[in-house]
Parts: C-alpha cells; sequence; structure tokens
C-alpha cells in the first residue's frame, strides 16, 4: 500500500468545458450484434491529470455506469480543438436539476495517447488551482 507521502496528487482545475462521452456497448449487446453506443453531451466542473468530474443531464444511466465494462470515450472541448481519451467512472451520483435528471459522474482516465496528454496538461497549466 502506498504511504501518503509517496502517492503522486494531480491538483484538480476548475473548468467548464463541453464534453461528449460514448459509452461502450456491454458485452451483451456485442454478442446479440447491437453495437450502437449511448452518447450523452455535459459540461466538465473540474479536471486533472488524470480524472475529472462531469455533469451530464440523463433520465436513467446507473446500468451504463455500473456494468463490468463500463469504461467510455470521451470528447473534451478545449480551446484549441477536441481532445480524445478514455475513461472510467469511479463515482456517481444522480441528482435532479430543476426538473431535469442530472448525473455528477466522477472519472478516471484510463487511455490518454501522448500526445493528447501534452495538450491536456499545457491546458491545465493555463488554469488557477481549485
Amino acid at each position: 500500500m502506498k504511504s501518503e507521502t509517496s502517492r503522486r496528487t494531480f491538483r484538480r482545475r476548475a473548468a467548464q468545458l463541453e464534453v461528449k462521452i460514448r459509452f461502450k456497448p456491454a458485452a451483451s449487446f456485442t454478442k446479440t450484434g447491437e453495437t450502437e453506443r449511448l452518447a450523452l453531451m455535459g459540461r466538465t466542473r473540474d479536471i486533472s491529470e488524470t480524472g475529472m468530474a462531469l455533469l451530464v443531464s440523463a433520465r436513467n444511466i446507473d446500468r451504463y455506469l455500473t456494468q463490468k465494462e463500463n469504461g467510455f470515450d470521451v470528447e473534451l472541448g478545449l480551446p484549441d480543438g477536441i481532445l480524445g481519451l478514455q475513461a472510467s467512472p469511479v463515482y456517481f451520483k444522480k441528482a435532479p436539476a430543476g426538473g431535469v435528471a442530472t448525473y455528477l459522474i466522477g472519472c478516471r482516465f484510463t487511455d490518454v495517447p501522448e500526445m493528447q496528454r501534452n495538450r491536456l496538461i499545457t491546458f491545465l497549466r493555463s488554469l488557477p488551482v481549485r
């Protein structure tokens, strides 16, 4: 087990960026030939080098967030263009917001190509620390 002092931490930065997430289809769907993927638009609440918290409007996506293969593709709208990566939910909470069901999803990045990681780090360094 890592000690608190040996663990590398990344500061969260407050940032409201457009984000599109596309859930990977469940294995049971791909076996039946269905490859349609649920796609949702939302906004980030905060972001770091290793993950982000985002808000999406959706009625009921619990099954997508709790299934074994629960990762999703992310398109993050940075000022210099779209950044693509993969993420996996760590936690989620459903909260009604003005009659519309909204999910707060905390996720960790699982696959970020080196060039995309460099773009993300450059962007994060331009933001104030939260």
